[in-house]
């Protein structure tokens, strides 16, 4: 469905390098998809625990990007893939709830121009908070990023303390603040922002401690 029938055998590049990373941490489950060259579609399968349709319904591509997915016994077959063909990228993260991916097989990542990209699959599970925890309060990543309009901040505290996470315009000015001074235990945390009230731009999303402050960048793009 991703691949484009007409392509030349010589355009199948091994200079062409993909991977998939399945990453679990005791905060989320995450399919992170990577590639060399831009990425124009990709499908995969990935078994389950449990139902996670909710989340697969949530999950927000790149403008221009199509994605379906069909399901039995807790396998999923999801196919996405650049409708408009100019809306390519290196990068695509799928979150998940904790404790939710069995396993992902059966990975095709196309280029956008249609050829397959060679691809190897990674998986690290982080069982202990010890191993996986930064030794500072920390953003983990800002996803998807760019993103229209809701912002998953995934961040990391490494010892029980105060937390504030607040988001800046451009000008420096506080538009919203997600997490105002909360007792927050250690481990790895998340938290969305909805930006449909506010213009494409470029947004600063700031984590703060009494004792360190973290700061990343976030772009909207509607």
């Amino acid at each position: 469905m991703i691949l484009f029938d007409n392509i030349p055998t010589a355009f199948n590049s091994n200079e062409d390098d993909g991977k998939v990373s399945l990453i679990q941490t005791q905060s989320n489950d995450q399919i992170i998809l990577e590639s060399s060259s831009d990425i124009g579609g990709f499908q995969i399968n990935i078994s389950t625990l449990n139902d996670i349709d909710q989340y697969l319904d949530d999950i927000i591509l790149p403008r221009g990007w199509s994605m379906t997915y069909s399901s039995s016994n807790n396998n999923y077959k999801l196919y996405a893939y650049d409708a408009t063909g100019n809306n390519s990228i290196n990068s695509i993260d799928l979150m998940m709830p904790v404790k939710s991916i069995l396993d992902v097989n059966n990975i095709i990542i196309s280029s956008k121009d249609g050829h397959q990209i060679k691809t190897t699959l990674e998986k690290n599970s982080y069982q202990g908070e010890a191993i996986a925890l930064p030794n500072v309060p920390n953003i983990q990543s800002l996803y998807p990023n760019p993103f229209n309009p809701l912002l998953t901040i995934s961040y990391s505290i490494p010892s029980e303390t105060m937390v504030s996470i607040t988001v800046f315009n451009m000008l420096g000015e506080k538009i919203s603040t997600l997490v105002n001074n909360a007792y927050t235990l250690s481990g790895f945390h998340s938290v969305n922002w909805n930006a449909s009230d506010y213009p494409s731009g470029m947004y600063f999303v700031k984590i703060q401690t009494p004792s360190v402050i973290n700061t990343k960048k976030a772009l909207l793009l509607k």
